[in-house]
């Protein structure tokens, strides 16, 4: 194996090891909490701007609106949120904490991204610059690459914006292929 071919695999690496990080805290958050991560996003979302749109929330906590509609019935069947229709516009849904759903946010932990937050905070902002363009190329070529549907990320929200520049470049690619 090259040098090129091992600093690939290592950021291959890295990034399942983050993936399993965040799948053992969402596991450990459901056990001792009996919510997961996107339910506890939701849960303090919703304690900061209660009541709120489903549309809004699905932008604030970054979950398509079909995936914010199952957390939010999961949440209701706990009896931890209500929906009402908003009575100057109908069609708009709210969601509001229940009293239960108060008295879970008071006792829950700190989700992965405040934790991440607090844990980024000590670095140079300089170097925070370098990792979120480190990352957002490698979420563009993954898009690109792997994905190019991005449909399975909530495409009517456009929440994953593919590089135009990585999608060109595997144009041209293709097109000398050719």
């Amino acid at each position: 194996m090259n040098n090129s071919s091992t600093i690939e695999f290592e950021i291959f690496s890295t990034l399942r090891r983050i993936i399993k990080t965040i799948d053992i805290y969402s596991a450990k958050l459901k056990m001792e909490h009996k919510i997961n991560s996107s339910q506890l996003s939701c849960l303090l979302i919703l304690g900061d701007s209660s009541p709120i749109s489903l549309s809004q929330l699905s932008k604030k906590v970054s979950l398509s609106p079909s995936m914010i509609t199952g957390v939010i019935d999961q949440l209701e069947r706990k009896e931890l949120v209500t929906r009402a229709r908003n009575f100057a516009d109908r069609r708009v849904i709210l969601i509001e904490l229940t009293e239960k759903g108060k008295e879970t946010l008071k006792s829950a932990p700190l989700s992965l991204q405040k934790k991440l937050i607090n844990a980024l905070s000590v670095i140079k902002k300089e170097e925070k610059i370098e990792i979120n363009k480190s990352l957002l190329k490698l979420l563009s070529m993954m898009v690109s690459e792997v994905l190019i549907d991005s449909s399975i990320f909530g495409a009517e929200d456009k929440m994953v914006d593919v590089e135009s520049s990585i999608i060109q470049s595997e144009e041209d690619v293709k097109s000398l292929k050719e």
